[in-house]
């Protein structure tokens, strides 16, 4: 019988990508956890073979309906709806506790960066994430914790990506000059679904999903490159520029970015590690050249 994988915020980015790829394997059914199950989201996911499936996290019993008969269980907690560390932190952890009650066998968790650096305890992206992980932990619930890097598709998101008025296309990503990984939220997916696979060899690890790593303005003259004659800019915007503007959570997103900027653990084998669990990895110009089309389509 094909093993039940229930995966949290399945409407999400994360969660979409991870249910998407396990869709396409017949040894898995999907439980799409979502808050709304008659979102337009939702519905393209039942088409696809998805059981969609309603859940609050502010409500134990909830939780533990959906996870119920499943084997396996893929969650990230949200900060962005509320940008509030103690709604995070108690969501979180309802559940991890539905999890443990319905006997999930193994959870993975998308999580915070380095958790043993204490600069990352102090950023509001990271601390609920990692105070989550340690619970899982304390309490026994078999887990696999995946660290996501930055999203290629951060490129195409209004966020960090703006038009002015002679048609270029402004990059406010307060990176400067430092390059950070990143990957495609459907190569992570594809490497997500692997993990459930090997469950023996990948439970009570912490797995980065790294795809590339390149600077704003590196990714700046790829786009540019391919996407000719639309051009790109990186912006000099710093943290403390970004922390001003008027965008829910511009400060958290601040505090990441600076800590990014000074991180000393890079996750050198990142790389390897991913292309390990997805032999189609691809680098963030490969990226564009599969997603030219619609990447035209956005830049338009």
């Amino acid at each position: 019988m094909p093993k039940v994988i229930a995966v949290v915020g399945a409407t999400g980015f994360q969660g979409g990508s991870v249910a998407r790829a396990l869709l396409q394997e017949s040894k898995y059914k999907v439980r799409a956890i979502t808050r709304n199950p008659l979102s337009e989201k939702a519905a393209a996911l039942k088409k696809l073979g998805a059981e969609v499936v309603k859940a609050d996290l502010d409500d134990m019993g909830s939780p533990v309906a959906a996870f119920d008969g499943c084997y396996g269980l893929y969650a990230t907690t949200f900060i962005d709806d509320h940008y509030d560390v103690n709604i995070e932190k108690r969501q979180g952890k309802t559940m991890v506790d539905a999890a443990k009650a319905t006997g999930i066998k193994h959870f993975i968790y998308s999580g915070g960066r380095q958790i043993d650096d204490p600069k990352t305890r102090s950023c509001a992206i990271y601390c609920a994430k990692l105070e989550i992980e340690d619970y899982i932990n304390e309490i026994g619930v078999p887990m696999t914790c995946v660290i996501f890097v930055a999203y290629m598709e951060n490129y195409t998101w209004a966020r960090f990506c703006q038009k002015l008025e002679d048609g270029t296309y402004f990059i406010s990503i307060p990176m400067g000059d430092n390059a950070f990984d990143m990957i495609s939220l459907k190569d992570a997916g594809t490497a997500i679904a692997a993990i459930f696979d090997n469950p023996s060899e990948y439970i009570g690890k912490r797995i980065p999903l790294v795809g590339d790593r390149h600077s704003v303005p590196e990714c700046a003259e790829i786009l540019s490159h391919h996407l000719s004659p639309i051009v790109f800019k990186a912006s000099d915007i710093t943290p403390k520029g970004y922390s001003k503007l008027e965008l829910n959570g511009a400060s958290d997103f601040a505090t990441m970015f600076e800590y990014l900027q000074t991180e000393e653990s890079k996750f050198k084998d990142g790389t390897k590690l991913t292309r390990q669990l997805n032999p189609d990895l691809k680098t963030f110009e490969q990226w564009v050249i599969a997603n030219k089309e619609s990447l035209r389509y956005v830049f338009q």
